[in-house]
Formats: structure tokens, sequence, C-alpha cells
């Protein structure tokens, strides 16, 4: 269970909670998600950037809710830094125990001086509000980082591990036991430090000491065996609890990972711990066994101190061999291949759907009321995750069955994370009402709580849903009810809807989406598979239909296998037969006729699909992006524009749209659009690491480092540190080009061109044998994938390069050859040749395919390229430059200039 005030995490029945104190069997004490609400409605603790809090401190900006309060980042008038502001609610400061928890926390933090633990500076008053004032540290909670990723690679946990041992030896050394170690009070800063938090119920170790009877301190999940049997604690009980963090990192799972959520230590009788490697399959031996030790369910067993399991850490990491580490995730090198930014590229291909008949937009009449659902947090087992989507997707698709309450298209509203901030959300998606809120599941039991809020005011209502998991569907329809007339609208009937579909149809539904449309695990086959079953067990799923159309056309991209296009054709025309008022059945269809060469017919199917959701932005953009691949370059800028009129204000309208100016090579336009995107979004990294990418492309490297560095101090992608790399290796710093990509082969491991870039960065090194390891690695990711798909020209040509560094030129000529041979016109692949033969001094091949490059667009490539630099003083080459320099535009319609974030 977890503390209504704080949300600390808590044996099943607790009566008090024992990190704040707070009496959780008083009935009016608030759920998390209330609280939450209430701290974010209250006046008292809204402070705007800018405003001054007492006469020490000016917000900068919110950072985040919780149960306790709110939390703002700072300037520290007095102490000339940023800091992060805790404000405290009122009623949890006055609680029995809780605001000597505070002055503990400062007491203990600030006798301990180390980069990897938080500094807490002060505890004071300001205008009745208590506050702690500490280090701001701008990263995400390990806890996060792990959900994020699925698990960490060996590598990457052993810096970390070896991090969070120095804190914690820093800690020991002070006599202090922290107690509470977790992954969420372990923060990794946009930089990779790692940071430990909350002292909140730390405690100084005395050996004549004993707890309290019945004192039991700490999260169940990490305590030590002695921690739960007597409360007893000292330096080693973090030693385990750190073993346990370390087994949650290399495999994603709290251990022993059998399903059973009791912890280890509260197991009669303990219970003995697999190694990581039987979870992982790449653990190393040694870190097995390291991990094994910290969790010995006999404290003289265990490791001694922080240091010493800090120096077997740094022995197994120096016995791994390049080619025994996980896979590391460096990208980015030789071109501006760069990462823009995550998720759904080019959108055809991503298959996203609308999800109604109608969506929200600013063009409505003043008597229409306006609504998003937004997805919900989620607290539960990762097999039971797609309900935090379902549920507001759901609930949405009901509510539009009333006349007078226009929702937004959930394709919009997903791309918001449940914790955003209400105004922000409901100013960018144009609506004035927003659904939020949070599910946990707990074995076969759930709890759903969902708030509805004005965009600006007070929570107007509350529902709170428990129930089996099994029946978690069979209340949509009475919550959508309960809203609708809260709104004072009335729903229609709609046997159609997707309430009515089968449960594990919409799972797998569910699952062809997030195939589709997220670009870091996008796989048109699982896709395919998905939606397939999803219509096995609900032959009359229209929208599944739909999907399928999408998922077989996104395939016969990759492919180029004809069976697939009637497959899809058959597909869409069974969800129109189905639903003929579904506009993504309509959509999918046009797609599908536009690329078999059917005008006529795409057009009369973009214009029902349009005259059925004649708000929404998002099947404008799906359009626009079927134009854009056939080259119908004007017919898609029109209907871009037309998704920025219908809803001006959010963001992800204009990042398409500068993708399509930056693959147009309309470098201005891209740029303008991406400005635009941080203008609305300012706290996310995809606008800054887009217009870092599009500076890139321009030639403008040097100017996209302080965006790249915004962007990774934001949030650290892969993508932002492939650009990163490239701004280094252009201006030849090849060390710090290693560094960024091998950074982001940590957050990305299976991408071939990742290996070669950093094969080349240790090729101007001079470290041949690194260069040849990673290399090896490109090489042989790059077969894993022509495997699956033998036409992927992109990874044939990445291979070859490889080869070419490995000064295997005749297998590289071979591979270049061919795809040239296949796909004369690309200037990409002209690129990618042209490197090939520069690098296997062939010059008079390099500068053909240079030239072809140039004048296909590859303007900015060619340019900032190490390997190319020796052909710029050509005067042919010399010429086509200054002539494409003259004339900006010119960049080829099929250039692949990057990834980019496009977060539907």
């Amino acid at each position: 269970m977890n503390c209504s005030v704080c949300a600390a995490d808590l044996p099943d029945g607790s009566s008090v909670c024992s990190s704040c104190g707070a009496n959780l069997g008083d009935p009016s004490f608030p759920t998390v998600a209330a609280k939450v609400l209430h701290v974010a409605s209250s006046k008292a603790f809204h402070f705007a950037p800018g405003d001054a809090f007492g006469e020490r401190y000016t917000v900068v900006e919110e950072v985040g809710i919780g149960g306790m309060g709110c939390v703002y980042k700072a300037i520290d008038r007095e102490l000339e830094k940023t800091v992060a502001l805790k404000l405290i609610l009122p009623e949890v400061a006055a609680r029995v125990g809780a605001f000597s928890r505070f002055k503990r926390e400062l007491a203990l933090a600030q006798e301990v001086t180390h980069p990897n633990v938080s500094r807490v500076y002060d505890l004071g008053e300001v205008q009745g509000l208590r506050y702690i004032s500490m280090e701001y540290v701008a990263g995400q909670s390990l806890r996060d980082l792990i959900k994020a990723v699925g698990r960490l690679s060996a590598r990457q946990t052993l810096q970390l591990g070896r991090q969070i041992c120095a804190g914690l030896q820093a800690i020991h050394t002070e006599s202090i036991v922290h107690r509470d170690l977790k992954p969420s009070n372990i923060v990794i800063e946009r930089s990779g430090r790692a940071v430990l938090m909350d002292f909140g119920i730390a405690q100084r170790r005395e050996p004549s000491t004993a707890p309290a009877p019945g004192e039991v301190s700490g999260t169940p999940a990490y305590f030590a065996p002695e921690q739960a049997q007597s409360g007893f604690t000292d330096h080693r009980s973090d030693i385990y609890a750190l073993g346990l963090i370390l087994f949650e990192m290399l495999t994603g799972k709290r251990p022993p990972a059998d399903g059973d959520s009791r912890p280890l230590a509260l197991r009669p009788p303990p219970q003995a711990c697999p190694p990581p490697s039987r979870i992982s399959r790449d653990v190393p031996a040694a870190l097995d066994a390291i991990v094994l030790r910290c969790l010995e369910s006999e404290p003289s067993r265990r490791f001694q101190s922080a240091a010493e399991l800090d120096a077997a850490l740094q022995q197994t990491e120096a016995t791994l061999s390049s080619d025994q580490r996980s896979p590391t995730y460096s990208i980015g090198r030789r071109r501006a291949w760069l990462a823009l930014a995550a998720a759904a590229a080019l959108a055809l291909a991503a298959g996203i759907f609308l999800w109604g008949r109608r969506s929200g937009a600013p063009t409505v009449p003043a008597e229409k009321i306006t609504l998003a659902c937004l997805p919900l947090a989620y607290d539960g087992p990762e097999n039971n995750a797609y309900f935090s989507q379902l549920i507001p997707l759901l609930v949405s698709e009901k509510l539009r069955t009333a006349p007078s309450l226009l929702v937004a298209p959930f394709a919009s509203s997903r791309s918001f994370q449940p914790q955003e901030e209400t105004t922000s959300a409901a100013s960018q998606l144009e609506v004035s009402w927003l659904l939020r809120g949070l599910i946990r599941v707990r074995d076969s039991s759930f709890e759903v709580e969902l708030v509805l809020l004005p965009r600006q005011g007070n929570v107007a209502w509350t529902r709170t849903i428990r129930g089996r998991v099994e029946d978690i569907l069979s209340g949509i329809d009475r919550v959508a009810s309960n809203i609708a007339s809260r709104l004072g609208v009335e729903l229609a009937a709609d046997k159609s809807a997707l309430t009515q579909r089968d449960a594990r149809a919409l799972e797998r539904f569910l699952e062809g989406k997030k195939y589709l449309e997220s670009r870091d695990i996008q796989d048109p086959a699982r896709a395919t598979s998905a939606f397939s079953r999803a219509v096995e067990l609900d032959p009359e799923f229209a929208e599944a239909h739909a999907g399928l159309a999408q998922a077989l056309w996104t395939s016969y991209f990759g492919t180029r296998d004809p069976s697939l296009v009637e497959r899809a054709a058959t597909s869409a025309r069974r969800a129109l037969d189905l639903m003929p008022s579904l506009p993504e059945a309509h959509l999918a269809r046009g797609i599908i006729e536009l690329g078999r060469g059917h005008s006529v017919e795409a057009r009369e199917s973009f214009q029902r699909a349009q005259r059925l959701a004649p708000a929404d932005d998002a099947v404008c953009r799906r359009i626009a992006e079927a134009y854009y691949l056939l080259g119908r370059h004007a017919d898609a800028e029109r209907l871009y524009r037309r998704a920025i009129e219908l809803r001006p204000s959010y963001w992800e309208n204009y990042n398409q749209t500068a993708y399509f100016y930056l693959q147009t090579g309309n470098f201005e336009q891209a740029e303008r659009n991406y400005r635009k995107v941080i203008r609305l979004r300012p706290e996310s990294d995809v606008g800054y690491s887009n217009l870092a990418a599009t500076l890139i492309l321009s030639g403008q490297s040097q100017e996209a480092k302080p965006l790249l560095q915004a962007a990774i101090r934001i949030n650290p992608t892969a993508d932002s540190y492939i650009n990163l790399g490239f701004v280094h290796y252009s201006g030849g710093s090849y060390d710090l080009a290693v560094e960024s990509w091998q950074k982001a082969i940590d957050l990305a491991p299976e991408e071939p061109t990742s290996y070669t870039n950093l094969g080349d960065a240790y090729r101007h090194l001079g470290q041949s044998a690194q260069a040849q390891s990673a290399y090896g690695r490109a090489i042989e990711l790059n077969r894993a994938r022509l495997e699956v798909n033998p036409k992927d020209q992109e990874a044939r040509l990445s291979m070859a390069i490889s080869m070419a560094g490995l000064d295997r030129c005749r297998e590289a000529d071979q591979h270049a050859a061919a795809v040239i041979a296949e796909q004369p016109e690309n200037p990409t692949h002209h690129y990618y040749a042209a490197l090939i033969y520069a690098v296997c001094n062939q010059r008079r091949a390099a500068l053909t395919h240079t030239a072809q490059a140039i004048q296909g667009g590859a303007v900015g490539d060619v340019r900032s390229n190490p390997d190319l630099q020796p052909l710029l003083s050509d005067p042919t080459i010399r010429d086509l430059l200054d002539r494409a320099l003259a004339t900006s535009g010119q960049a080829g319609a099929d250039r692949k200039v990057a990834r980019t974030q496009l977060d539907e």
C-alpha cells in the first residue's frame, strides 16, 4: 500500500506512515491523487516564473507535484545558485513527527559533502509555507530510467553502481545509515551523475542505540532481512538495498523476479535470490557474484563497506573486454544522419489512428464543450500497463457520442504525460476540460482514480473504481455517463463503440498501435500480428481492420512484397464495410489508393475522412504525410498548414510540419517551425534536439551545440547524444565524439550505425583495435537486419562503410555498387558511397558520388564530414557547393535526413 499523504511504499495494513507520520486511519486524509490535485489547484502553492518567494528566492519554474507539496526550480540569491524548493503542505508539516523528519533531513544531509549526495541548504518558512531548499538536480529518478529503457546494460550498471557506492561511502563515513535506499531516491542527472536523495528517515549509526519496539522504517521492497525482522539497521543494510537495486538495473525486475510481489526480506523462510543472468543472459558472471554477495541474508557475509563493493565493481568493469560489454549505444558520426529526436517518423508508415468520429478543435461553436482525456499514471506490473491508455481511450470514445461535446483525438492527448500541468495541457489541446488520474494494479485487483478538471479552477468531479482486473472495462460506460452528466451533456447510444469490443481484442489492438506508433520499437511485422489477432478475436472490430491495413502497408514499404498491397486494401475495405463512418478506415483506404497511383479514389477517401472529422488536425497530418511520400509536396504543405490552422497551440503540428520542410530541404521554414515547438513546449527536449539537427544540416554545427546540451539536460536521449557526437566529430574533436556516442549506445544498443560511427571516430584517433571492434559489431548487427529485410539498403550501406573502415574495400565496393544501381537517384546513397570510396582512398569514385550527393541536396553532410574534407578543394566539387549554397532548399525528396521526435 501507499501512504495517502506522501505516497511512500508501506506494508499492507499500516496505520501510520513511517515516512511522514500521517495517521492513515483518519478518514479525513485524502487519496494521493486528490492530494496532488489539491496541491496543484492551491493558490498558495502556485508561483509563476519570476515570482519572488520570500526575500531570498526567485521562482524559475514548477518541477513537480507530490503528495507532500510542490517542488519549484528557483534562484537562491543569497547562495547565487539554482536550487530546488520543496514547499510542504501545512497539514503535512503539522503532523506529529513530520516536521522533525524534515529537520533531521537537513541536519544529516548538511554533514555530507559529496558530488553523489544531494546537498540540503536550508529549512524555513515564508508566509506560513514551510520549505526545504536543496541542490537542484536536473534529471530523472533511477526508477524512471529503468522503466523507460526496460533494463540497463552491464556497463551502465557498473558506472552508476560505482557512483552510488561513492555516495554511500560518504554517508557511512559520517556514521549515517540511509535506511531508505531505492531507485526512486536516486536521481540520474542529465550528465550521467547519480545523486542519492531523501535523508528523511536516515539515522546516525550508534552501536548502543536500538530501535524502539515495533519501529520499522523504510520501504519494504528494499528492506534488508534484519531491517524487516527487528528494525535494526547499519551500513550493511544499505549494502543489501544496493544489491536489490543492482539486480533491478540489470534485469528490469525486482528480485527474485518470480511474479510474487512479496519482497525477499519478508518471505518466510528467507529465500535465495537467483543470479541476474538467469533473467538477462548478457550479465557477466563476476557481476552475478557481486549482486548475490550484496544479498546475503547474514550481514557478515556481505561486502562490509561501500568502498569494498566499489572495488569489486571497478575490477569487474576493468575486466570487461569491448566485445563482452552489453551492447553500447553510440551513434552519430559521419553525417547529419542525425537523430531528429524519437518516435514515429513518417507516419504513414507509423499508422497513427484518430480514435473516433469527431474531435476537439479550436474552431467550434461557443456552445460546444471541449474535453481531452490524458493517459493515466500507472502503478503495477508491466503486462497490465496498457490500461493506462486503454481506459482514457475508451472514455473518450464513449464521450464522443454526445452531440454538444467535442473530445480531442486521443492521438493528440496521448502525447502528454500523466503529470502534465493542467493549464498547459488544456491550452495546447485547445480544450476547456481535462480528465486525468491514476491506476494501480495489484495481483488480480485494480483501483482507478479519475479526476475531472476545468482548464482553470478546482476539481469538479472525482471517481474511484475498484474491482477485479478481468472486470476493469465493465464500468467505462457508467464513468462516461457520470462525466457527461457533470458537464451537462447527454450521450447517445453507440453499439459500435470501442467499449463494446472484446477485452482481449482491445489488448491486441493497443499492442498493434504500440508497434506502429513508437519509433523506438517500431515493428510492422509485430503490429500486423497483433492486429490480425485482434480481428480473429473480434471479426467485427472495424478499428482493428483499419489498423491492420496500415500495418500491412507499412510492411510493404519495408519489404516491397506486392502481396501485402492487396491484403492491406482488403483490410481497409473490411473496415469500411463494418463502419462507414470511421475516419481512419477512409484514411487507410486513401493512403493505399494514393500509393497505387489511384489519385481520384485517394482524394475521395481523404475528403470523406475530413468530412467525418472536420476539425481533426491528425487527419490532415496523416494525409499530408501520404502526399509527401509520393513527392506531391505542394499538397503535403497545404495540409500541414491546415493542421496548424485547426489546432494552432498544439506543438506536434509544428513539429511534423518542420520535419516535412527539413526533408524537402527548406531549412529556413524547418527552423522557424522548430522554434515554435520550443516556445509551445519549452520543458521538452524535442524542439531543442530537432532544431539542432536542422542547424547541423544547414552547416551551422557549432550553433547546434548549446541546443543539444539543453535537450540532454531535459531528457538525455540517444538521439541528442547522436547529434552532439556529430557536432564534435565534424569539428575534429574525436575523443568527445566517442564520449557522446558511447552515451548514446548506453541508451539504444542495437543500432548498427552507432558502432560504425564509433569505429570512424576511433579510426581518426588511431585506436585501431577499438575501431576494429566497433566496425565488427556494426557488420554483425547489419547482417542481422538484412536477414530480416534483404532490401534494407541503409543497412547494406552502413555495413559497407564498416567494411571500408576495416580495409575490406572490395566487399564494400560490391555492396555500394549494388545499392546505387538499384536506386541511382537517391542522394543519401551517393553520400554513403562517397564516404566508402574516400575511406578506401579511391578518389575518383569518391568525387563522382560526392558530386551526385551535392546535386541531390546532401550539402550539409558533405561540407561537415571530415572524411570528405580532402575532396572539397576539387574545382568541380567547390563549384557545385557554391551553387548549392546560393540556392537554398534543394535537398532531395527521397533523402532520409534523420530520426525525428514526432511523439504521437
